[in-house]
């Protein structure tokens, strides 16, 4: 009998610390995560974003930006700038509206990136 346990996805542990950080309540609100691994719009409409994590590789320092729209075009939200091997994490506790949707723009040296956010329900109609 194997009692080998894998260790528990740092990413998972991440999402897991941001829903309790975002909550006033003190209870777990899940929020959407996605790990970015290009550029892309990450959302196509309106929604909240709630930040971000971003791990830099062993290679060098990494960048990401972080928009309210459809490309580079959109407006600037957020930003994350660290060193080789370093982690940033971003928690905005009410979140940043958005109108357009969220695209992710990943610079050089990036290990992972994680964006959390809410989309707005639609109407039916």
């Amino acid at each position: 009998m194997n009692d080998y346990q894998q260790p528990p996805d740092p990413i998972q542990r991440i999402a897991e610390l941001l829903c309790c950080l975002l909550d006033d309540s003190r209870e777990r609100k899940p929020f959407a995560h996605s790990r970015v691994f290009a550029d892309k719009q990450v959302i196509q409409r309106a929604g909240v974003y709630h930040g971000g994590l971003l791990l830099a590789t062993g290679d060098g320092a990494s960048t990401v930006a972080v928009y309210d729209g459809v490309d580079t075009s959109g407006e600037l939200i957020d930003s994350f700038s660290v060193a080789a091997s370093t982690p940033q994490v971003r928690v905005f506790e009410r979140g940043i509206a958005l109108a357009r949707g969220l695209y992710v723009d990943l610079g050089s040296n990036v290990s992972v990136f994680a964006a959390y956010y809410d989309v707005v329900p639609r109407e039916k109609g």
